[in-house]
Parts: structure tokens; sequence; C-alpha cells
């Protein structure tokens, strides 16, 4: 099972969430930013949902959720920014 942010991009097995407990039921969270997280099925259904973007335009949009695995960024774009920059400094 994974859990992704859903205030964040963050992303991975639910077991690496923060586990919020409450009388109504646990609820996950993002262990950086403390966001609330959904539930999907496993990985190669998130990754695949994921692939579905390149097809409406978000060009690099599986490869990016697969690097930003366990990473917590706000936006797409501070994301795409950090991966750029990762890429740029290993030349």
């Amino acid at each position: 099972m994974i859990a992704y942010g859903t205030l964040c991009l963050w992303w991975d097995h639910v077991s690496r969430a923060t586990v919020l407990r409450a009388p109504t039921g646990d609820r996950f969270a993002c262990p950086r930013c403390g966001g609330e997280c959904r539930l999907y099925v496993n990985e190669e259904s998130y990754l695949k949902m994921a692939s579905r973007f390149e097809l409406i335009g978000f060009a690099g949009h599986r490869e990016l959720i697969a690097w930003v695995r366990g990473r917590c960024y706000r936006t797409r774009a501070d994301a795409w920014a950090a991966y750029r920059s990762r890429a740029l400094a290993r030349g």
C-alpha cells in the first residue's frame, strides 16, 4: 500500500508515513510536512497513474514522481527544480 501527500508530492510505502491516531481511526500524514496522505493500492498502479499525466501534457511526470519518492516538495515546480539541480550537479 502506498501513501501519497495531498498537500505535497511526497509518497512512499504506507509504513513510512506518520500515523495520526484518532478516535475515528488512524490517519496518515507526510513525515516531512505533516500534510494529510491518501492511500493507493500499490506502487505499480501508482506509477501507472502517474504515467497518464504525460498523456495530458505533463512531460516527464512519471520520471519525476519515481524520483520524488520519500522526498517532500510543496509544488511540482519545486520538485522539478530540485531534480534538475541534482542532475546538473552530477554532470
